[in-house]
């Protein structure tokens, strides 16, 4: 398949306008560039982002309730396509963790790199490339990057 798959903290910069990050993000997921580039997303990078903006601010969060941020998912999953869940993927999580000794929080994104792997897709869209750095084959990719790729 190819493309490039989103991080959750690039979906939460969308919302998130008090960030130094929020401007290049939106410029980065533009409808443009979602099919220029392929951009995608995945349950994994929905569910963190619902975890973060429905948190309380006081709680490091974005304080949205369920209902508004369901409206702003809702129109971000009109841009950008969601990747199902392959049928395997609690093996090939399984198989990445045990090979990375992966451990805590970090197994979160070794869910992100299964689905990359299931599909074929070896860059991902993100702000935080030192948590992929122990896996081979992953390419990160900052808003920052992907706007300077010349066309």
């Amino acid at each position: 398949m190819g493309g490039i798959l989103i991080d959750s903290n690039i979906l939460i910069r969308l919302l998130d306008k008090d960030s130094e990050d929020h401007a290049s993000c939106i410029a980065a997921v533009t409808p443009e560039n979602v099919d220029r580039f392929g951009l995608c997303m995945c349950a994994q990078s929905m569910i963190e982002f619902w975890v973060v903006c429905t948190r309380p601010r006081l709680q490091n969060g974005l304080g949205f309730t369920p209902t508004s941020l369901a409206m702003e998912l809702e129109r971000i999953e009109s841009v950008i396509p969601c990747l199902s869940e392959p049928p395997d993927m609690a093996a090939v999580w399984r198989a990445l963790v045990t090979r990375y000794h992966v451990a805590g929080k970090l197994a979160h994104d070794a869910r992100m790199v299964a689905i990359m792997s299931a599909y074929g897709i070896r860059s991902l869209l993100t702000l935080n490339s030192s948590d992929f750095a122990r896996y081979q084959g992953v390419q990160c990719v900052s808003p920052a990057m992907l706007l300077a790729t010349p066309l």
